[in-house]
Order: C-alpha cells, then structure tokens, then sequence
C-alpha cells in the first residue's frame, strides 16, 4: 500500500492578470506547476526553445525550469496557475508562496528543488475549451496561499479536488498511467455523480461492493489518496455543486437545497455553512457572477 507522500500533492494556485510594464522572469520554480491560458498573447522563453502564448494553451513547467514571460504591450496575458508536487516533500513546507521561486538578484535554494516528477508531461498544448479541466481549475483557485499539511476543511477539499484535476491534466497531456489506485478513481468517479439526492442507506455497502474492499481497506485506501473518507469526500462533491448553483444561477437556495436532495433548507444551510465556512446566502452575495 502506497503512503500519501507517493500521492500529488496540492500547495497554492493564483488567478493571474499580467501588466506590460512589470517583470515576469527569469525565474525558477522550486516546484513544478500547470498554467491556463485564459486571455492575452506573449511568450514563454525558457533555455531551450520559446513558446508562442494565446487563449487556450496548457503548459506544464517542471520545477527548476529557468523561464521568462514576454508580454503583448496590447493583449497582456491573464492566467490560472497551480502549484504542486508530484509526492509531498516536508523540504518545501514553506510558509509563503513567494518562498517557492527564485527571482533574479535573489538566492538559489538547490535543497528546495522538487525532483523530477514520474510522468514525462510535454511542456506546452494548445486546445479547445476543456470543460473538465476548467472546472477543476476553477475550484482550486483560491487566495494566494500555501496549503501545508494542517488538516483544514479547506485543505482537504483541495486536495481531493486537486486528485481530479491532475488526472484531467495527465489524459490532456496524452500521460499513461495514474497516479490514483483505479478503484479509487472509480470511486470518486462514482460519488461525484451521485452528487444529486440523499445517500442511500445502503450506500456504505455499495461501496464495498463496487470497489471490492473491506470496509477498514476501502476507508484506509480512500484516505491515504484524498485526506478524506468517502463520506466527507461525497458531501464536498455536493457542497461544489451547490457553490457553482450559488455563483451563477437564478435558482433560490430552498430550489438549491431541493436539487441536492435536502429534505430542508435548514439542513441544507447547516451543511453548507459547517463546510464552507459562510452561509449560503453570505456566499452568494460574496462570489455571484
């Protein structure tokens, strides 16, 4: 049985609006990274080749990759970005996002270097509109800061919404293999689209049965991946449901509440608020579209 430090591992992400006149590289990474290309045109200037920039490219920038940004003095670039190791490494705990680069005039940490990671992922792919990958980056952007290893609600969630997100990128990037166990994958496959409803009193049972583990196993195996049991994971799925309802429908939360199988705003807005941290109505005041 692997150990969640074999497991990729989510640190921090940002929504990125680029400006001409500021500097954007040469700089190191001491941890590999994924990019979105939201909007915008430039390149990407790394020691062996540069890259044409525009809407819709995906690049993949392994850590210690020396790389520099050019803008478009017009069409300035905006991006989404996350962070991550391939396996958690207590060496690059660090306390600030800007702790994992290395920016011209500053010093070189080579112990902070995450090692190469074990999928060969190609730097750079232009495509379509990705719905699954847009998503995932969606949830995981989040204020710029580091996620250690506390046990947080939050934490978590990104975590588990983080394992999601690097298999969407490993099939985009044309990668064989996973890094999740596949009855996990499955699992987790299967209670995202069980998001809808109440849980059946037989659920436990299914999933036993779906997986082919014994209860401790399952919930051990299920933990080691995602930091939660298949219950909290199920009840998270529901709770990004209701979060993207929130921010950009004209439903009401009792239409919410009923679309995910609350038999009670009352329960509803209890869930939320102990997950989430805010009530629905909070949330959606803050985050609407």
């Amino acid at each position: 049985m692997r150990s969640l430090s074999s497991v990729p591992y989510y640190r921090f992400s940002s929504f990125v609006r680029t400006y001409p006149e500021s500097g954007y590289g040469p700089r190191i990474c001491y941890i590999p990274s994924l990019y979105r290309i939201e909007s915008g045109k430039g390149r990407l200037i790394t020691e062996k080749k540069t890259y044409e920039i525009c809407e819709g490219v995906q690049l993949y920038i392994e850590a210690g990759i020396r790389h520099q940004w050019v803008l478009d003095s017009k069409n300035p670039i905006v991006f989404k970005v996350v962070f991550f190791e391939w396996c958690r490494n207590s060496v690059t705990e660090l306390e600030a996002p800007l702790d994992y680069f290395c920016d011209p005039g500053n010093l070189y940490f080579p112990e902070r270097l995450h090692p190469p990671g074990p999928f060969a992922l190609d730097l750079y792919r232009v495509s379509g509109s990705s719905k699954p990958w847009t998503e995932h980056f969606d949830h995981l952007v989040t204020p710029f800061e580091v996620m250690n290893t506390g046990a947080k609600t939050e934490s978590l969630r990104k975590q588990a919404r983080f394992l999601q997100f690097i298999e969407e990128c490993m099939e985009i990037f044309g990668v064989g293999g996973s890094p999740l166990d596949p009855r996990i994958r499955n699992l987790m496959n299967r209670l995202k689209a069980d998001r809808y409803g109440k849980k059946r009193e037989d659920a436990e049972k299914w999933w036993y049965s779906e997986t082919g583990l014994s209860r401790s196993h399952l919930y051990a195996l299920f933990k080691e991946h995602t930091d939660l049991t298949p219950q909290q994971y199920w009840l998270n799925c529901r709770m990004d449901e209701a979060k993207d309802e929130l921010r950009s429908s004209l439903l009401s939360i009792t239409e919410i509440a009923e679309l995910l199988g609350y038999s009670s705003i009352h329960s509803f807005s209890k869930s939320f608020s102990r997950i989430v941290g805010k009530t629905p109505s909070r949330y959606r005041q803050e985050y609407r579209f």
